[in-house]
């Protein structure tokens, strides 16, 4: 069994993602606490989006496998990434990251506040969702 911070986790993601308009995959009835699946808008391309995530925010995400290669982004939300610093830090950067005016310093400068917040939290440098 689960602890329930991996339930209190995944909901807090799952609204956060689709208050952000971000659309989920899987129907609320057959949705995993440890795993989220979100659509990848048509004109987004996942596989920069993953990177841009990975370079900027220290964040790693998996992406769609098979059939939904450069569909999906795939969230885990397992063990240790089961907290809520890392939930919040994933919403703030997928607010963020998609914004055209986020660019050049700007964008170095949000990268890092995002590291120095992590930090004080005790965060490791590569936080893996």
């Amino acid at each position: 069994m689960l602890p329930a911070r991996h339930q209190a986790n995944a909901e807090r993601l799952w609204l956060g993602l689709e208050q952000l308009g971000i659309q989920l995959y899987v129907p609320s009835a057959y949705r995993l606490p440890t795993l989220t699946t979100v659509r990848v808008p048509a004109e987004v391309n996942e596989a920069d989006l993953r990177h841009r995530l990975l370079e900027t925010y220290n964040i790693e995400i998996a992406g769609g496998l098979g059939v939904l290669e450069g569909k999906v982004l795939r969230i885990g939300l397992m063990e240790y990434s089961s907290q809520l610093e890392n939930v919040v830090l994933l919403l703030g950067a997928m607010k963020e990251i998609p914004k055209p005016s986020v660019r050049g310093e700007k964008r170095d400068d949000l990268h890092e506040d995002h590291i120095r917040t992590a930090r004080a939290k005790g965060l490791r440098e590569q936080v893996v969702i």
